[in-house]
């Protein structure tokens, strides 16, 4: 008989697992955190250099233009003007040039209506230049374009023979529209305009090339250039040169004569 401190202890045939909440992780677990620092070192490592291999292709020394491609109609717009404007911002590599910079310089030339600037590689930039179209005159100093947009240009620039048309700014487009009808209302007739102009109070008033000026008023303004077409063989038939035609009455016109000279 042992006594009870005498008795040997059993030993146990269990394993130690650790308990919930254990400080220590898993192997399984290192494995996964170390995999996901791996991929984010390797993301970092992209990343950099994708920066690196973009800021040398913005620096002005890679690729560096070489080339300057005009293609206009040079009809009021001259070639040294566009490179004169272009000279400044037209520089750099062919990743880092401006081309809005470029295209707005273009632009502030009055005889320019649109542009359209592309790179073309490795070295090249090339623009391509359309011009304005003048319409009119606008008032003494400034031209109307076919698509109704007010531009002045030097004055030397000016083609001769313009008809001349006046009226508010805001309303430049519909003066445009009602010339182009007028001029073909005036055509059987072979009568010329030199001279529209739409008061504040939006009164028409048409000079013709010969001197004659006929009123034409606010309303049915179609209509009355219509009647003195009509009319105009009988008016112009008389001895007196007429100076001046009203049609602004419902029913017909009053006609004002030259004084006849001394």
């Amino acid at each position: 008989m042992q006594l009870p401190w005498q008795q040997k202890k059993k030993k146990s045939n269990q394993r130690n697992v650790p308990q919930s909440g254990s400080r220590w992780p898993g192997p399984a677990l290192l494995q996964m955190n170390w995999q996901r620092l791996g991929m984010n070192l390797l993301a970092l490592a992209v990343l950099a250099g994708v920066a690196a291999g973009w800021l040398t292709l913005m620096k002005p020394t890679t690729l560096p233009m070489k080339q300057l491609q005009v293609e206009a109609p040079f009809v009021h717009v001259t070639r040294d003007e566009l490179y004169q404007v272009m000279k400044p911002v037209a520089k750099g590599g062919f990743f880092n040039v401006d081309v809005d910079a470029v295209t707005e310089a273009v632009e502030s030339l009055p005889w320019v209506s649109s542009v359209s600037v592309q790179r073309v590689w490795p070295d090249a930039l090339h623009v391509a230049v359309r011009e304005q179209t003048a319409l009119a005159r606008w008032h003494n100093h400034s031209l109307v374009s076919e698509q109704g947009e007010i531009f002045t240009p030097a004055a030397d620039t000016i083609p001769a023979g313009l008809v001349e048309l006046q009226g508010p700014d805001s309303t430049v487009v519909h003066v445009a529209e009602l010339f182009r009808v007028f001029r073909e209302i005036l055509q059987p007739a072979q009568l010329e305009m030199k001279r529209l102009v739409l008061s504040p109070r939006r009164a028409w008033t048409l000079e013709l090339s010969n001197g004659e000026v006929v009123l034409l008023g606010r309303e049915v303004v179609q209509q009355r250039l219509e009647r003195f077409v009509q009319f105009y063989p009988q008016i112009e038939g008389e001895p007196a040169a007429l100076q001046q035609v009203d049609m602004r009455y419902p029913n017909g016109f009053a006609i004002q004569w030259q004084k006849p000279q001394a």
